[in-house]
């Protein structure tokens, strides 16, 4: 089976002048919208609600395991698959 694991970005440690100018990797989750996937860093639950984690959603910081359709879609959409 095919995995996905969505894009990081880095992001600055807030909240100590010294420790913000270092940045950790952060994942991004990304989302079915009107039929095309869209890396979303923060989506909000109402956008979520009604969809499927694995397949019309992805939570960032951890890799999902998914069906070869989901995988070309995916793929068609410009994200990266491993098969």
């Amino acid at each position: 089976m095919p995995t996905f694991t969505p894009p990081t970005q880095p992001e600055a440690m807030p909240g100590h002048p010294l420790l913000s100018r270092y940045s950790i990797e952060v994942g991004m989750s990304v989302v079915k919208v009107n039929g095309t996937y869209q890396t979303i860093p923060y989506p909000w639950l109402g956008m979520i609600q009604d969809l499927t984690e694995g397949v019309d959603w992805f939570g960032g910081g951890r890799t999902h395991t998914i069906s070869d359709e989901v995988a070309d879609a995916l793929e068609a959409d410009g994200y990266t698959v491993v098969r």
